[in-house]
C-alpha cells in the first residue's frame, strides 16, 4: 500500500486560493480534501506540520479520519522530521513537497517524490475524474466507452529512464 508523507505547510501554501484567512481553517480545509482523496484512493497518509508551541520531545500526534497528523516539537522542523522518516523507512514513502533539500534526501533513500503541483492535480481529479482521462471528454451517451484508435506514429520509440518508469509504475493508481 502506498504511504504518502506530506509536508503540510508546503502543500497548504501551494493549494491556497480561497478566501479563508485563518490558518486553522486552511488546515481544516486541507485535511478535509486529503481525507476525501484518501477514502477514494485507499492510501495511507502522514502529514507533518511545524509546531510553534513547545511540544513534547517526540512532537504531538493527532488523527483526522485515517490521516496521521504530526506536529513537530519546537526544536525540529517538519523538513527534518520528513528527512529522518525517509532514512528510517527505506523506500516506504511517497513524499509530497516542493522543498529541493527534502526531495534530494528522499530520492537518495529510494523514496518517490511528487511536487505539490503534481499532487494538486491528483487531488483535483477526485472531484472531476474526466480531467484524468481525456477519452471521457468526447464521450457521448450513445457511444461505447472505447478510446479512438489512431495509426498516427509518434516518432522514434524511446524508453523512459529507469527512475521515471519506476515512479510511473508505483504512482499509476495514486
Amino acid at each position: 500500500m502506498i504511504h504518502l508523507l506530506i509536508d503540510g505547510y508546503n502543500l497548504l501554501y501551494a493549494l491556497e486560493k480561497g478566501l479563508i484567512t485563518s490558518l486553522e481553517d486552511k488546515r481544516e480545509e486541507l485535511l478535509s480534501r486529503l481525507h476525501d482523496y484518501q477514502t477514494a484512493k485507499n492510501v495511507e497518509m502522514t502529514i507533518v506540520f511545524d509546531s510553534a508551541i513547545a511540544a513534547p520531545l517526540g512532537g504531538n500526534r493527532d488523527c483526522y479520519g485515517n490521516i496521521e497528523i504530526v506536529f513537530t516539537h519546537s526544536k525540529e522542523s517538519a523538513d527534518d522530521w520528513i528527512k529522518r522518516a525517509c532514512r528510517e523507512k527505506y523506500r516506504d514513502y511517497v513524499v509530497v513537497t516542493n522543498d529541493r533539500e527534502i526531495i534530494a534526501v528522499a530520492e537518495s533513500e529510494g523514496c518517490l517524490c511528487l511536487s505539490c503541483e503534481e499532487f494538486r492535480m491528483k487531488l483535483n481529479s477526485i472531484k472531476n475524474p474526466a480531467v484524468e482521462n481525456p477519452y471521457l471528454e468526447d464521450k457521448l451517451e450513445d457511444y461505447p466507452l472505447y478510446p479512438r484508435v489512431s495509426t498516427k506514429k509518434k516518432g522514434v520509440a524511446k524508453k523512459l529512464p529507469k527512475r521515471e518508469r519506476r515512479k510511473h509504475h508505483q504512482l499509476k493508481n495514486l
